[in-house]
């Protein structure tokens, strides 16, 4: 019924984990595809341990980004639905089933994500990001942002394969696909937080600096044709406002708190239902392969 795309680099760390809370959801009609990006750390070996018929590791050797390994996914995901999980986030035991559901339901949503906790250093709650539930809100301040959380989303496999990534974008592919397919296509977020981001451990300043400069080239195209000049100027500035402000908090050494300032508070259900999900997270099996796979051996790569 539906693939869980899952592209890695380097994520040796949180990659069986990951891992785990797609075994331990509530649905478990699926097939997990785990696309390595050129990995140079255990990762890949470790994604070819995992012994079980629905998983596929797909790699090639090359580093080709984000964008590149999720059209390679949408290609040959053989799943009805297709959705996204980064190898050092969790999803909640319920997402699969969750998201599922509210697409069958709604055949006139293209797209839906969901909200969010969002994990400190120590691995638990620090805040949550709920975002605009319907289509119009999801894009009222899209010149600077679209309101739908990349990792959290789902859709057809049709959708996906119809609406591929821009493979020469590195760090805006997922905005720029949103621009691109608004006109055609219908977003939704669930309000639920159903997946468990871990942004305080991969946030980079320069990362956020060079995709913040991306997104805002994108968005300038954008806005230029919709808006006109004067007006997209106003939002090409306020992007690199934004830029700014991250900076001058780096260098007074407040980043972690401008990062906590971006989420809600959580609150006693969150931490209820989080505690729930890691139970049933903790107690799931891998089944892995007793000897280690070795990196010449052959690879299905779909």
């Amino acid at each position: 019924m539906v693939t869980i795309g899952m592209p890695f680099y380097n994520c040796e760390g949180t990659l069986l984990n990951a891992a785990r809370s797609i075994f331990a959801q509530t649905l478990q009609d699926w097939e997990l595809i785990m696309a390595d990006d050129g990995s140079t750390d255990g990762g890949l070996r470790l994604a070819q341990r995992i012994d079980d018929r629905r998983v596929r590791v797909l790699s090639d050797g090359r580093n080709r980004g984000l964008a590149a390994r999720l059209n390679q996914i949408a290609e040959v995901a053989k799943g009805d639905y297709l959705i996204r999980m980064d190898a050092d986030d969790l999803s909640a035991p319920n997402r699969i089933e969750t998201l599922v559901s509210f697409l069958q339901g709604h055949p006139e949503v293209s797209v839906v994500g969901s909200a969010m906790l969002i994990l400190g250093s120590d691995g638990l709650p620090c805040g949550k990001r709920v975002p605009w539930t319907e289509h119009e809100d999801v894009f009222s301040r899209c010149y600077s942002n679209v309101g739908i959380m990349h990792a959290t989303v789902g859709a057809s496999r049709a959708w996906f394969r119809s609406h591929p990534y821009d493979e020469r974008l590195l760090r805006s592919e997922d905005y720029d696909l949103w621009m691109r397919s608004r006109s055609d296509s219908r977003f939704a977020n669930l309000p639920d937080p159903l997946y468990f981001y871990t942004e305080h451990e991969s946030f980079r300043m320069s990362n956020y600096v060079k995709g913040s400069c991306e997104v805002a080239t994108v968005a300038w195209e954008h806005a230029r044709r919709d808006l006109g000049f004067l007006r997209a100027v106003a939002y090409r500035a306020a992007c690199y406002g934004k830029i700014g402000v991250y900076l001058v908090a780096q260098m007074l050494g407040v980043t972690e708190q401008l990062i906590r300032r971006r989420s809600d508070a959580i609150t006693y259900d969150d931490m209820k239902f989080f505690d729930d999900a890691m139970e049933t997270i903790s107690k799931t099996d891998v089944p892995l392969r007793r000897a280690p796979a070795l990196q010449g051996e052959t690879v299905d790569e779909g």
